[in-house]
């Protein structure tokens, strides 16, 4: 495992691209997002956002690889105006930067809807309805693509809707479909295998096997089912 040799800070020029760094939003172990500016208008109204490898090891490229795959498969689908749009792929670059430019959305992720919004505040039943009709609405959009998530979790549903909630179709997206699959195949028959073997502990079945389990849309379902429960308990499952 190699940490990327590419650094990037606010105020900086993408190499390669008319991207300029404005303010870091996201990290993980492995991946940063960043917002971007451009001088661009109609890429600009997009609020792009780059999200690039931090440490470039094998599974990591892997994720990355597949997540950009799915995604361009999506672009022009049903379900393409709840997950995220690639605008640049910059896999690859002689400036060693492993990642992709995708359109930005307005809004928190569920778990900062929780945290933020509703504060020491219990979800109003219909409310929590509405927020759970509409992911599975989107889930539905992506079971017809014959796509599994696999990854469903409250950081990685966007909303930009405010608490209390006053509109009966919420504004919301699903992101990071970096272990994503097509539904009845199994991880043993994926070139990708190794690196999609990961979960998330309590949002992912207690039947899941890493080899030889044909992946089945109930994956998703029981997803869904753990995002209701800390909606609901403030508490992951």
């Amino acid at each position: 495992m190699s940490d990327n040799s590419f650094r990037l800070s606010e105020g900086i020029r993408i190499p390669s691209t008319k991207f300029t760094l404005s303010e870091k939003i996201a990290s993980s172990g492995s991946s940063e997002v960043w917002k971007l500016k451009s001088s661009n208008k109609s890429i600009a109204k997009k609020n792009p956002v780059l999200k690039y490898i931090t440490e470039t090891d094998e599974s990591n490229l892997g994720c990355l690889d597949n997540e950009i795959e799915y995604l361009k498969k999506l672009k022009s689908s049903d379900v393409s105006g709840a997950v995220p749009e690639i605008i640049s792929d910059i896999r690859n670059s002689s400036n060693e930067l492993f990642g992709f430019i995708m359109n930005g959305h307005i809004g928190v992720t569920l778990e900062e809807f929780v945290r933020k919004e509703l504060k020491f505040s219990s979800i109003a039943i219909p409310d929590w309805f509405k927020i759970m009709s509409s992911l599975l609405e989107i889930l539905d959009a992506l079971h017809l693509q014959g796509i599994l998530h696999r990854d469903i979790k409250p950081q990685n549903v966007m909303m930009a809707d405010k608490y209390p909630i006053v509109s009966d179709e919420l504004n919301m997206w699903v992101i990071d479909f970096g272990i994503a699959v097509d539904a009845g195949t199994s991880l043993d028959d994926n070139p990708r295998g190794r690196a999609l073997k990961r979960a998330t502990r309590g949002y992912s079945p207690p039947e899941k096997k890493d080899t030889d389990e044909v992946l089945r849309f109930s994956y998703d379902v029981f997803g869904v089912g753990a995002v209701g429960y800390f909606l609901l308990t403030r508490r992951h499952p």
